[in-house]
């Protein structure tokens, strides 16, 4: 290695014994000889005991003339903005994980956001929608047993449907969706899944009867002497006849077991094959249109706002 210490002089050639050293390393070396050559002349002590210490003392200095390090900036994180209330509405109008990217970014572009800082890729969105939907199902639970008061009686709705497995599948199961009503509220229990259908040629009458059905007989006040006779002999019979007469007159609506099935029908093959999934989304679905039971505008902001999820 050489080098020229200026024009008109000689460029200095390294010998075998000699190590040049540059920057901070030769400028913290420099000071410390001279210095320990200073302290020998005054009779002083060598400044350092061990090599270890001279090494320390070499770091030291070369660190504090060394320039200080610019850290780079990191990049900031995507902003994940999936919320609640954006999860149930995908789910309600049955977007899928690959068109809620495309509808999601395209949004987001369009109210003046940089796609770049926001968090739309299919993995990301597909993860906060199945988390979302369990802290939905858990939320309604919890407000609706709050909500729940003792003394008004709930009624139990429920009805079946064979359905496939999967769209266009050839095994099917019996869809059972359970609902409860009280007043003028609805809460979805469960979709059940049974294995097989029941053959209707298996049904007889004595299915229908069970140690609790004396007790429709005592809320309707019907007559029950009948019931001691053969089945033969209840046309002739005045109680029978009493009893009959007053259940034709009853309507009998199952609104909301149907309203169970058409949920069920929609929903059943799309954005989930997963059944714990499947059985979350039912449920929000079922949440999000109590909260907005139509599109128009007054009504999605009122809800919002309900929610606490409007600004």
């Amino acid at each position: 290695m050489a080098s020229t210490s200026g024009s008109g002089t000689k460029p200095k050639t390294r010998k075998d014994n000699e190590v040049w050293l540059i920057g901070p390393t030769a400028h913290a070396l420099t000071a410390l000889a001279q210095k320990t050559k200073e302290d020998e002349k005054q009779g002083m002590n060598p400044p350092f005991s061990s090599s270890s210490e001279f090494e320390e003392q070499v770091n030291s200095s070369a660190s504090e003339c060394s320039p200080p390090k610019k850290s780079k900036p990191g990049k900031p994180r995507a902003k994940n903005i999936m919320s609640p209330v954006l999860a149930k509405a995908l789910d309600r109008t049955k977007i899928s994980d690959r068109d809620a990217v495309h509808l999601i970014a395209a949004a987001a572009q369009t109210l003046g956001h940089n796609v770049e800082d926001i968090a739309v890729n299919r993995k990301t969105i597909r993860q906060s929608r199945m988390k979302l939907r369990v802290q939905s199902f858990k939320s309604a639970k919890e407000q609706f047993i709050l909500n729940l008061d003792p003394t008004i009686p709930l009624v139990v709705h429920w009805d079946g449907k064979l359905l496939p497995e999967t769209a266009g599948g050839k095994e099917t199961y019996d869809r059972l969706p359970i609902i409860v009503s009280y007043e003028e509220n609805e809460q979805l229990l469960n979709v059940s899944k049974l294995p097989n259908g029941t053959d209707v040629n298996d049904i007889h009458l004595e299915d229908f009867v069970s140690s609790a059905t004396s007790k429709f007989f005592d809320m309707l006040n019907l007559p029950t002497d009948f019931l001691q006779l053969s089945p033969s002999l209840w046309q002739t019979n005045a109680g029978y006849c009493k009893a009959q007469k007053k259940l034709k007159t009853m309507k009998v609506v199952n609104d909301v077991a149907e309203r169970g099935v058409a949920l069920i029908q929609d929903y059943i093959h799309v954005i989930t094959k997963d059944e714990e999934q499947r059985q979350f989304l039912l449920q929000v679905v079922s949440d999000h249109r109590k909260n907005f039971p139509n599109s128009l505008k007054r009504t999605v902001i009122e809800a919002l706002k309900k929610n606490d999820l409007c600004c």
